[in-house]
């Protein structure tokens, strides 16, 4: 299927705090129909974390994964992901301009490791990234 006909529910920017209960992130995820979920947060000094949650992917827990991503019709980029619990894996970009300009002007997100692809439409991208970078900064 086309990412286009996999058009994603996404959940407004809400921030995350850390255990001091200072601002740690904001977070905001687009859920597929099929429960796969993309999470983008972005901290208060703009680095940017994805997060791909899988049901029944099998992760291992602190297991690192090589994985290539590709940006609408750009150059893929190798990344390693880090399994946070059996569904869900985090890649972490950091400030790393290059990918927040591409990913905010990008129309989908396609993740390949070992055999599998798969791909996540981005609607809206550039718009729910400017409020997860408000959220960060409510003063």
């Amino acid at each position: 299927m086309a990412a286009s006909s996999l058009i994603p529910t996404i959940n407004q920017p809400h921030p995350v705090l850390d255990e001091s209960g200072a601002l740690g992130f904001c977070l905001a995820d687009y859920i597929y129909f099929d429960q796969r979920k993309l999470s983008v947060a972005v901290s208060p000094v703009d680095e940017v974390n994805l997060g791909i949650t899988i049901p029944d992917a099998g992760f291992k827990p602190d297991a690192a994964y090589d994985l290539t991503i590709t940006l609408s019709n750009d150059n893929p980029r190798k990344i390693r992901g880090r399994a946070l619990t059996p569904r869900t894996l985090i890649l972490q970009f950091g400030q790393d301009e290059d990918f927040i300009k591409h990913l905010t002007s990008a129309h989908a997100l396609t993740v390949t490791g070992g055999k599998t692809q798969m791909q996540f439409a981005l609607p809206q991208i550039k718009q729910l990234f400017s409020a997860l970078q408000l959220c960060n900064k409510p003063y």
